[in-house]
């Protein structure tokens, strides 16, 4: 379980660094 949550974080920071380039970009 403690592995898939890494994975998931991972991924979780990941998009957020794309959410927060379109934020940018939006406004």
């Amino acid at each position: 379980m403690g592995q898939r949550r890494r994975k998931v974080v991972k991924y979780l920071e990941k998009n957020s660094i794309q959410w927060t380039e379109d934020e940018a970009h939006s406004n």
